[in-house]
C-alpha cells in the first residue's frame, strides 16, 4: 500500500524531494518510537527532547511534500495549511498552560493536552482531506493499493 501513495510524489519532485522525504520520515518514525518507549513517568528529560525531535521531524516532512508536489497546487496548500494549524495550536496550548496566571485552572490543566488532540488531528486530516480536495485522481490510488493487498 505505501509505495501507491508516494508514487504521485515521486513522479512530482526530484531525486532531492525524495531523499529528504524519506529521511525526514525516518527520522519521525525513530524519534516516535523513541517517545513511545520513554514514558515521562520513567524518561523525564529524554521524553520532552524526542518529543521535540518527532514534532520537528514531521514538520519538515510535510514541508518536503508540499515543496515536492508543489506549494501552489492544492495538495501543496492543504498539506502547509495543516501543518500550521497544527503548529499553531500545539504552540498556543503550550503557551496557555505555561502562563502562572492559569496554573491549576481547567484551561492550564488541560490546555496542552486539548491543543495535543487538535494538533494530531491535523496531521491526521492531511491524508484524507489531499484525497478529497487534492488535483491527483484518487481512483488510480485506491485502485493500485488494492492490488498490493
Amino acid at each position: 500500500a505505501p509505495q501507491a501513495m508516494v508514487e504521485p510524489v515521486e513522479q512530482a519532485s526530484s531525486p532531492c524531494h525524495q531523499k529528504v522525504i524519506f529521511w525526514t520520515q525516518v527520522s519521525f518514525q525513530i524519534f516516535f518510537g523513541a517517545f513511545q518507549f520513554g514514558s515521562i513517568c520513567i524518561f523525564l528529560d529524554l521524553h520532552g527532547k524526542v518529543v521535540g525531535l518527532f514534532i520537528l521531524s514531521e514538520i519538515a516532512h510535510f514541508l518536503a511534500i508540499a515543496s515536492a508536489v508543489g506549494f501552489s497546487t492544492s495538495q501543496g496548500k492543504v498539506i502547509t495549511g495543516l501543518t500550521v494549524a497544527g503548529v499553531v495550536v500545539l504552540v498556543a496550548g503550550f503557551v496557555l498552560s505555561s502562563l502562572e496566571s492559569l496554573v491549576g485552572t481547567i484551561v492550564g490543566l488541560y490546555s496542552f493536552w486539548f491543543a495535543e488532540c487538535v494538533g494530531f488531528a491535523t496531521i491526521l486530516l492531511i491524508t484524507p482531506a489531499i484525497m478529497h480536495l487534492g488535483d491527483t485522481p484518487v481512483e488510480p490510488l485506491f485502485q493500485k493499493m488494492e492490488t498490493l493487498l
